[in-house]
């Protein structure tokens, strides 16, 4: 077998599982924009070469190394696991570090044993500063750098032909419009005392201020089928306040949770500290807001 020349190894190849698509599609186009040539499944770059058909000979005769990401998903799933061992045989034939990996949240005890003893760059923490280090490790490697037209190349993936189609578009925003602001406050009595579980379920549908753990203030009735009655309705902008609550608050309030409850049911997620809302991965595709 003729052995392929080393000018002809002048790819990084990345491996990784599809949950860390995030990582590998941000280094591909940072790494592209620099000038070196990247493999990565699922990724082609207009004007590029692309991702090859057979995965083993383009790590064996035309990949320079192979950055695998190293995460709880990847670190047993056979794919993954497959190009590094194919990696690990390479590094030994060579006597060369083939593989660089790229921790992504795993501690040191949970690498596997073909990474285990090489140097990881961290990207645990912070992107940009893995990206640092990573670099780093490829110019110490000797790592050929040979696009000039990398920046263009990002362009033209990210940027179609064709701007502007005629053809109908979701546009997804943060901004919420408030059509109308009801005109009155109701107050809400259960039968009895809600326990904790069921405030907190209320909470999560159904935007309300609570008075006791049987007295709400809202604009609308409660979901569900919790028996109660509307002790009373109140016009608040003739009102200084509502149950001894300015009126003013208490209905910035309310719309302030009405806007949650519409976000949540949207599938946002509100933080532990209950002061955020935000998108949780799985949310939308490839989890890219």
């Amino acid at each position: 077998m003729q052995a392929t020349p080393e000018g002809q190894r002048d790819h990084l190849f990345i491996s990784y599982a599809s949950e860390d698509i995030a990582l590998a599609e941000w280094l591909t186009f940072k790494l592209t924009a620099l000038g070196y040539k990247v493999w990565c499944d699922g990724i082609k770059l207009f004007g590029g070469e692309s991702y090859p058909k057979d995965i083993d000979d383009a790590i064996k005769t035309r990949t320079y190394r192979l950055l695998a990401v190293m995460s709880e998903y990847s670190i047993n799933k056979p794919n993954p696991r497959k190009e590094r061992t194919i990696a690990h045989s390479i590094s030994k034939e060579r006597q060369i570090n083939f593989i660089i990996p790229l921790n992504l949240g795993l501690k040191p005890t949970q690498l596997d044993w073909m990474t285990s003893d090489l140097t990881y760059v961290d990207f645990s923490v912070n992107w940009a500063e893995g990206l640092a280090s990573l670099l780093k490790a490829l110019r110490k490697a000797g790592t050929p750098c040979p696009l000039e037209n990398g920046k263009d190349m990002i362009s033209a993936s990210v940027v179609s032909n064709e701007i502007v189609k005629d053809e109908p578009e979701t546009i997804q925003s943060n901004f919420l419009t408030i059509k109308k602001i009801p005109e009155a406050v109701s107050v809400i009595r259960f039968e009895y005392n809600l326990n904790y579980q069921q405030r907190r379920e209320l909470r999560d549908t159904w935007a309300c201020r609570k008075i006791s753990d049987r007295t709400f203030l809202a604009f609308d009735r409660p979901p569900g089928k919790l028996p109660y009655k509307v002790q009373d309705a109140h016009l608040w902008k003739k009102r200084d306040d509502i149950e001894g609550i300015d009126a003013d608050n208490v209905v910035s309030e309310l719309l302030r949770k009405s806007l949650e409850c519409h976000c949540r049911a949207k599938g946002l997620v509100l933080s532990t500290d209950t002061k955020w809302l935000y998108f949780p991965f799985g949310i939308t595709e490839n989890n890219r807001v």
